[in-house]
């Protein structure tokens, strides 16, 4: 084995190393949070933050955020606050002309019933800074 031998091994080997490090990068992105698309998820009033959120997931990865007890989140209001879900449980929803809302799921949760099933998701105000740990429960459409 000469000099020319040692050389390509040592090169076969770091093309192995390069290679093993762009599979890593394209590893799949998580898909655990598969919010339902029939109903909309209401803010508990059990702990502190906004008590009066709404959200609405859409099948294609868009969401909705409404903050009126009687608003339905959705394309049909005004000025809606939309943004785009993923299936790792991260999103940010924006009105036009306002600060970013981000939220990070912490933990799913699936009830026995309808009315149990929900999330616990961290929500963070860009315009303000403030910071709130809500739990989401499920509420399906009515008609």
């Amino acid at each position: 084995m000469g000099i020319r031998d040692a050389l390509r091994s040592i090169r076969g080997g770091e093309k192995k190393a390069a290679t093993d490090d762009s599979t890593e990068a394209e590893a799949p992105e998580p898909t655990w949070f598969q919010p339902r698309h029939d109903g909309s998820y209401e803010v508990s009033a059990l702990g502190p933050g906004p008590t009066e959120l709404r959200l609405r997931f859409l099948p294609g990865g868009t969401v909705f955020e409404s903050s009126g007890a009687d608003a339905t989140p959705g394309s049909e209001q005004q000025n809606p606050c939309r943004g785009e879900y993923t299936g790792a449980g991260r999103f940010n929803v924006q009105r036009r002309f306002e600060r970013i809302v981000s939220y990070a799921v912490l933990e799913m949760e699936a009830g026995d019933t309808e009315g149990e099933s929900g999330f616990l998701a961290r929500r963070i105000d860009g315009a303000d800074r403030s910071t709130a740990e809500l739990h989401f429960i499920f509420r399906p459409d009515h008609g």
